[in-house]
Parts: C-alpha cells; structure tokens; sequence
C-alpha cells in the first residue's frame, strides 16, 4: 500500500513504516529536496520506478543492513514523484529522513 507524504512541509522530517518484499511507494513530499533511506535489520532496496504491491524493479539499488543513502530530489519536470522501497526476505522498518 503506498504511502503519500505529498504534504508533508516541515524539515527535517523523520518518518518510519513497516516495508515487506514487495514495493511500497512513497510518494515524496513536494517541497522536499533530499531523501535519506535507511534500515537497521535487513538489505533493502530503493528505486524511482515501479508499481506499489509488486516485486522490486530490475533498476533498483540494494543497500546492505544497518546502511543508508541520501539523494537529491529533482525540480519541475525532471523531479521524481515517488520512491519505492521493498526488504530483503521480511517485514523492517524503514527510517525516511526529508530535506529541504
């Protein structure tokens, strides 16, 4: 099920859900400019395309447990609208943390 931040305005801001095997899309906040993902138990996976409730995208980064990694968000037509973020082999949960 995705998960909308669309309106989310005040930074820094933390956020932690509960991600499984399959992609949970984030939809980023408007006004942010950068995203950090982490998870402390399990390998994770972050990408900018993909469907919501399906199987990690081919073109996804996979970052081991206990890690973490910033992007820049892009403006106007080039920014992305959403994140989508899965676990390795079980439920975890993810720590969001969003710049301006």
């Amino acid at each position: 099920m995705s998960l909308d931040l669309s309106a989310l305005n005040e930074y820094p801001s933390v956020r932690v859900f509960s991600a499984n095997t399959n992609n949970t899309e984030v939809i980023l906040p408007v006004s942010s400019k950068r995203l950090t993902v982490s998870c402390e138990s399990h390998k994770f996976y972050v990408a900018f395309e993909g469907v919501d409730s399906a199987a990690p995208s081919t073109h996804k980064i996979t970052m081991p447990a206990g890690s973490f990694i910033s992007f820049e968000i892009g403006k106007g037509a080039n920014r992305s609208l959403s994140a989508y973020i899965a676990t390795h082999g079980t439920t975890a949960d993810i720590t969001l943390i969003f710049e301006e």
